[in-house]
Order: C-alpha cells, then structure tokens, then sequence
C-alpha cells in the first residue's frame, strides 16, 4: 500500500472529518440519553435527601447526657495536659487545643440543654 495524501487522511474507508462528526453525533445522543434517565433522579424532592438520615442520628447522639460528661472529661484532661505536660510540640499543642474545643462543644449543648430545655441547636 502506497502512503500519500490520501491513504492518511482514511480509516476504513471514513475521513477524519466523519470520525469527528460521528463521534459528536454519538455524544450529543448520549447526553440527551443520560438527561431522559436522569428525570427520576430529581423527582425525589425535598427531604428525601441521603445525608438527613445520619444528620439525624448524630442530633440524636449529641443532645443526650452521654456528651455533658464526655466533654467535661476532655475539658479536665486537656487541662491536666497543659498543667504537667512540660513542653509540648506544635503538633501536640493544636490537638490540646481541638481536644479543649470538642469538649467545650459538647459540654456546652449538654449545658444549654439542662439549662433551657433545648435539645441542639435552634434556628
């Protein structure tokens, strides 16, 4: 087989001109294929959405008394940390800040809750 201009330009016996027409022509049907599909997807409606559920659970496990007493532990042994620990890296020290935040965190909404009769956070 002779290589000129023409035997380049062919792929069994189609041009680079219809292999890119071919291939719009096939991503256009694809995407209007993927849009018809995907009209039940977003009849779901509100509320239905899949992260309410373990948002939910997680509301249910922080508004408890379990929390009061957990970060008031935490609150008491970050305290401890800072007081006997000597030198702490920065490393140790941003984790004795977060550990003091979390406990903080949660003894407040414990604290609110028995206080006011709320149960999380209101809006």
């Amino acid at each position: 087989m002779r290589m000129d201009a023409t035997n380049l330009n062919t792929y069994r016996g189609e041009t680079k001109v219809n292999r890119i027409e071919t291939f719009t022509r096939m991503s256009l049907m694809l995407m209007a294929l993927m849009a018809i599909a995907s009209v039940d997807a977003f009849a779901a409606g509100a509320g239905a959405l899949g992260w309410e559920a373990p948002l939910g659970i997680l509301m249910a496990s922080i508004t408890g008394p379990v929390p009061y007493y957990i970060g008031g532990i935490c609150i008491v042994i970050t305290f401890l940390v800072v007081g006997f620990g000597g030198h702490l890296n920065q490393f140790a020290q941003g984790a004795v800040v977060l550990a003091l935040c979390i406990g903080g965190a949660l003894t407040a909404v414990g604290l609110l809750g028995n206080m006011f009769g709320t149960a999380g956070a209101l809006v």
